[in-house]
């Protein structure tokens, strides 16, 4: 986790001081939607596919260094987890968790808006949650199990509302890769991973130092 936190610090700092001018800055914060779909495990011997879904919405708060931005959220996730190998039932749960990001942005003025193409990564730790069946059946199965690493790449817009205010929209597409608790579920079943897909919307407020 600590390797993790530094390479996020650095890919902001790589981001941001490819630019020596830096400034402005500013920081805010506000709502987050985030939907992951298509994270799972399968095997095509055994014709076996698991699929697991979570659509979380919380809030955020952001710093920005104009081309770098660092946030970090705090959200509540519904949880939808096909069966287990020889299982038939498809079970519910919910996940509070922390997301760290990272991206590199490059403003370009249209107007009184300013637009901003984005990319980079993120980190989605999960600290609590119901699980159900998921512990009974695979013994030892911890919350950050179900963590997971992402990329992110999509665009914002800044609205000026006051001179040193802003309304900020961001709307990107989040690839996320497998948890530990799917790597060590593939194993069991010798199957593979599959990749997570999904959007991530951003409301706020920002302001201009």
């Amino acid at each position: 986790m600590k390797k993790l936190l530094a390479v996020l610090f650095l890919a902001a700092l790589v981001a941001g001081g490819a630019f020596a001018q830096l400034p402005p800055m500013s920081a805010g914060g506000g709502v987050i939607l985030d939907m992951s779909f298509g994270n799972g495990v399968k095997n095509g011997h055994l014709g076996y596919k698991s699929q697991n879904q979570n659509v979380s919405f919380g809030g955020f708060a952001f710093f920005d260094i104009t081309y770098a931005e660092v946030s970090i959220d705090f959200a509540y996730g519904s949880t939808t987890n096909s069966p287990l190998l020889g299982s038939n039932v498809e079970t519910k749960g919910n996940v509070m968790q922390l997301g760290i990001s990272a991206l590199g942005k490059y403003p370009i003025e249209i107007g009184s808006f300013t637009l901003f193409p984005l990319v980079g990564v993120e980190y989605n730790m999960v600290l609590s949650g119901k699980f159900h069946n998921y512990k009974k059946d695979i013994p030892n199965t911890k919350a950050m199990d179900f963590s997971q690493f992402g990329i992110l790449a999509g665009a914002g817009v800044n609205y000026p509302i006051m001179r040193n205010l802003y309304i900020r929209g961001e709307v990107l597409v989040n690839i996320r890769f497998a948890s530990k608790f799917n790597k060590d579920y593939a194993d069991i079943v010798d199957g593979k991973t599959t990749l997570g897909f999904g959007p991530r919307v951003k409301v706020g407020v920002g302001y201009s130092f």
